[in-house]
């Protein structure tokens, strides 16, 4: 059975009212480790929410391609798409995109995608999130005869903008006040936000808050150092 994680997050009422009157939506996105060329994506949007709002996600993943390029400010479009465990290799091997999942990946703990063709692709991969869809969560760029193994880490940061802004959108700088979340040896945090003193961890370890125009790929597209490090740091807050 796979994993539930959630975080619950606590609003007065003039906030909740605030921030839906002035168009506000949240936005959440998710950590992996991976090559230094991935770009986090908006994993999804909602302006569902109330004094208190639940996000949800379990440990369901899915193997993506696309033939839209990395960059900030464009939308990545899955146009295939796979289930796969931990531990499974995506090979592309059509000129679309489609290819086909074995059990036999070089990871035990990630997603192992190999390009064998001669032309390039966007690749990464989805998780079902607290909407019940499969969103993209990162993305690759993956040339011709190359593979990347990614590794999802239960770690999300969330924000609340006014940004018209996709899911599957590539963020680089944040656009608010973000929360970094770790779940990374707990199921469930609660976090708080209040309409003008912004997110607030109640003085729980395992969180960070960083200021608006944070560097996203950092954080949310992580090395094995990078990764280390950020956990330790979060541990401490």
């Amino acid at each position: 059975m796979s994993t539930p994680y959630g975080i619950n997050i606590s609003m007065d009422q003039n906030t909740v009212d605030s921030l839906l009157g002035a168009g506000f939506s949240l936005y959440a996105f998710k950590a992996v480790q991976g090559p230094s060329n991935g770009a986090p994506l908006v994993w999804f949007q909602t302006n569902q929410f109330a004094l208190n709002t639940a996000i949800t996600w379990t440990e369901q993943y899915q193997a993506y391609s696309s033939s839209t390029q990395v960059q900030s400010g464009a939308t990545i479009v899955a146009s295939s798409t796979y289930p796969v465990n931990l531990g499974d290799m995506f090979t592309i091997n059509g000129p679309s995109g489609t290819g086909a999942i074995t059990t036999d990946g070089n990871s035990p703990i990630g997603v192992e995608i190999y390009n064998n063709t001669n032309k390039a692709f966007s690749a990464g991969i989805a998780q079902l999130n607290s909407s019940g869809q499969s969103n993209p969560m990162c993305a690759f760029s993956l040339f011709g005869q190359m593979d990347d193994i990614i590794v999802p880490i239960e770690q999300v940061m969330l924000m609340f903008a006014t940004n018209p802004v996709n899911t599957g959108a590539v963020i680089m700088t944040s656009f608010s006040q973000g929360i970094m979340v770790d779940l990374t040896n707990i199921n469930s945090r609660t976090v708080s936000y209040g309409l003008n003193s912004g997110w607030s961890t109640g003085g729980q370890p395992g969180m960070a808050i960083y200021p608006p125009k944070t560097a996203m790929q950092p954080l949310l597209v992580q090395s094995n150092a990078s990764s280390v490090k950020l956990s330790m740091m979060l541990a401490s807050k």
